[in-house]
């Protein structure tokens, strides 16, 4: 797990705002992120996909990703001989109230926008400021482009800031149900559930058996294979379409599980019913 901006820091943690210029080689590295401190992606190369509570989306080149704190879980994506790369802010919430339009309360973690040509240029010419160590080193100017941030989406886009909370929420406001309901026909393992819960992994079994009477691991499993189950039979689908979507990597291990629950095979199910 990477805790962020944390383990950015070399020496000392530094002033905020922070500048961060990121760059991967490694496409479908899924990795575990813990925000400590608010965040603004500005997407330069790539892809990425991300988890977060009850929400699953992907952002591209061109998009600005607005980033509570919190946990996520994320996947790079990009082309061979490519690289992924953003432009990452950190702050402190109280640098941004004077620019906060509303009182809103954000319902997400997370806000995919798509950066005007304005914001764009932004990206890119951070991208030459903060590349090297001499950049990244120079306090003031973390700090005066962090104002031409403000001041421009200020302007130009009354809202967008006003999406990033305004004090930090405890755990308890977490929706643990509706996390659970989201992810549970996925192929997250009870663990990467548990991380996007924000909770460790002893604590979400105690809490998923207070709620739901059963242990994580036994529920899925019941509940992915009843799901396809009802796809075969009452939407006479193929199993091989059906196994991805209820939270099984791979065929083999899904029809192991499937004849072990319904004593039959997923084929042999659907030809039965025929």
């Amino acid at each position: 797990m990477f805790t962020l901006p944390d383990v950015l820091y070399r020496i000392q943690k530094p002033t905020l705002p922070y500048f961060y210029l990121h760059v991967s080689h490694e496409s479908n590295r899924k990795s575990k992120l813990n925000l400590t401190r608010p965040c603004i992606a500005i997407i330069l190369d790539g892809e990425k996909q991300i988890f977060a509570d009850n929400k699953f989306d992907r952002f591209h080149k061109g998009d600005m990703v607005l980033l509570n704190p919190g946990n996520y879980l994320t996947y790079e994506i990009f082309e061979i001989e490519q690289n992924y790369k953003s432009l990452l802010i950190f702050f402190d919430p109280k640098q941004i109230i004077p620019f906060q339009q509303n009182n809103k309360v954000s319902e997400t973690k997370f806000e995919i926008h798509k950066a005007d040509e304005y914001l764009s240029h932004f990206g890119r010419s951070c991208q030459m400021l903060f590349q090297d160590d001499i950049g990244k080193a120079n306090v003031s100017m973390h700090a005066v482009k962090f104002q031409e941030f403000l001041e421009y989406t200020a302007h130009k886009h009354l809202d967008l800031l006003s999406f990033f909370y305004k004090e930090e929420r405890s755990l308890k406001d977490e929706n643990f149900k509706q996390c659970i309901e989201r992810y549970w026909n996925s192929t997250l393992s009870v663990e990467e559930i548990a991380f996007l819960c924000n909770m460790s992994l002893s604590s979400f079994k105690r809490i998923f058996e207070k709620v739901y009477f059963k242990s994580p691991g036994r529920w899925l499993k019941q509940k992915r294979l009843e799901h396809a189950a009802v796809q075969i039979k009452s939407f006479n689908r193929n199993p091989t379409d059906v196994y991805v979507e209820s939270g099984y990597a791979d065929y083999s291990s899904f029809s192991y599980s499937f004849k072990k629950q319904f004593g039959v095979c997923p084929k042999t199910y659907r030809s039965t019913l025929r």
